[in-house]
C-alpha cells in the first residue's frame, strides 16, 4: 500500500511496505518535493513511530520526515519467519527501507537513529552513499563482547512477560515506562498516549522485541566497521543521563563511547541536558534546532 495523498506537517499520513516477513508501517510528515532532503527516522526498542510525533512537525516544512515501525512494534506486522530465535538482519531491513524510499520518490535523505535504531540508520547510510548527505545518531549503542553476552542472557530471561488474569501486568508495564526514563512521567494527553503505545508494544507478542535485539547483536560486531565507511558528517547526540543509567545496567556505556566515536571520521558530538532515552519526544524543541543547524538550514539560525 502506498500513500495516496500529500501529507502535511500537522498530522502524519500512514503507509505500509510489503516484505517477505510481513508489512511494515510507516508515517510521513511533510511533502515529498523533488529536491527535498528527507529525514528517515528509526525508533529504539521497544517503541514506535509515535516517538517522533513532537519532533517531526518542527522540521518537516524544510525536510519531509519518514519513520518506520520495526516488526512487532507500532502498527507493523509481527515477523512471520522469526519465531522465538529467528531474526531479520539489519542490513536486510535497511534494504527494504531503501527500496521503499525509492518508490516514494525520495532521492536525498538523512538517516536518523535513536538508541538501538542507530544500527539500521548506519546500515542505510552505508548502503546509499550517493543519496545520504548527513547522519544523525541519538544515544548510539555498541557493545563490547562481554556486554553482548550480558544482553543475550537478559534476553533469554525475559523472553515472555508474566501475564496476570486481572490485568495488573498492563499497569506494571505502564509504570515501568514512566519510571525508567524511556518516556517522561506526565499526565498531559500526548505523553499518556505515547506511554500507552509503548506499553502495548512491550506486551504484544513479546518475542518480536527480541527479533530486533537479536538482529542488533548480530550487527554489533560490524558496527564499528560500518561507521568507518560513513563519509558524510555525523551528528552524535547523547542524553545527559545515558551513561550513568547504562553503566549501572552493566552496558559499559562510558567505556564504549570513545571507541565508537573514534570510528566516525567527520562528527559533531553534543549532550542533551536533562534527558535520557526519549529526547526526540521529551526534548523535541531543544533537539530540532540543533539538527536543523547541523543540516545547514536557516529556519532556526
Amino acid at each position: 500500500m502506498r500513500i495516496l495523498f500529500l501529507p502535511t506537517c500537522v498530522a502524519a499520513l500512514r503507509g505500509f511496505m510489503n516484505t517477505p516477513e510481513g508489512q511494515i508501517h510507516y508515517r510521513v510528515w511533510g511533502d515529498m518535493l523533488e529536491n527535498a532532503t528527507a529525514l528517515v527516522m528509526f525508533h529504539g526498542n521497544p517503541r514506535s513511530t509515535a516517538e517522533f510525533e513532537r519532533f517531526a512537525p518542527l522540521l518537516c516544512h524544510n525536510h519531509p520526515v519518514v519513520s518506520f515501525d520495526f516488526y512487532g512494534q507500532g502498527n507493523s506486522d509481527d515477523c512471520r519467519s522469526c519465531g522465538d530465535n529467528g531474526t531479520v538482519a539489519l542490513d536486510v531491513f535497511a534494504g527494504y527501507v531503501g527500496h521503499e524510499l525509492g518508490l516514494l520518490g525520495v532521492r536525498r535523505f538523512v538517516p536518523v537513529g535513536q538508541a538501538s535504531g542507530t544500527g539500521v540508520a548506519v546500515a542505510l547510510a552505508v548502503q546509499n552513499p550517493r543519496s545520504v548527505s548527513h547522519l544523525v545518531l541519538g544515544n548510539p549503542i555498541w557493545y563490547f563482547p562481554e556486554v553482548e553476552k550480558h544482553v543475550a542472557t537478559y534476553m533469554a530471561m525475559t523472553q515472555h512477560p508474566a501475564l496476570v488474569a486481572n490485568g495488573s501486568h498492563v499497569l506494571e508495564a505502564w509504570t515501568n515506562f514512566n519510571m525508567n526514563g524511556h518516556v517522561p512521567a506526565g499526565t498531559d494527553e500526548p505523553s499518556m498516549e505515547l506511554t500507552e503505545s509503548k506499553t502495548l508494544d512491550r506486551l504484544r507478542a513479546f518475542w518480536t522485541q527480541h527479533w530486533y535485539m537479536r538482529a542488533y547483536l548480530q550487527h554489533n560486531a560490524r558496527m564499528l566497521d560500518s561507521l568507518r565507511q560513513v563519509e558524510v558528517p555525523v551528528l552524535v547526540l547523547y542524553a545527559s543521563e545515558f551513561f550513568a543509567v547504562y553503566d549501572a545496567a552493566g552496558m559499559n556505556a562510558t567505556q564504549q563511547r570513545p571507541v565508537l566515536l573514534d570510528a566516525i571520521s567527520h562528527k559533531v558530538e553534543t549532550v542533551i541536558p536533562d534527558s535520557f532515552e526519549g529526547f526526540f519526544w521529551a526534548n523535541a524543541s531543544y533537539v530540532a534546532p540543533m539538527v536543523s543547524r547541523f543540516l545547514g538550514d536557516s529556519q532556526f539560525i
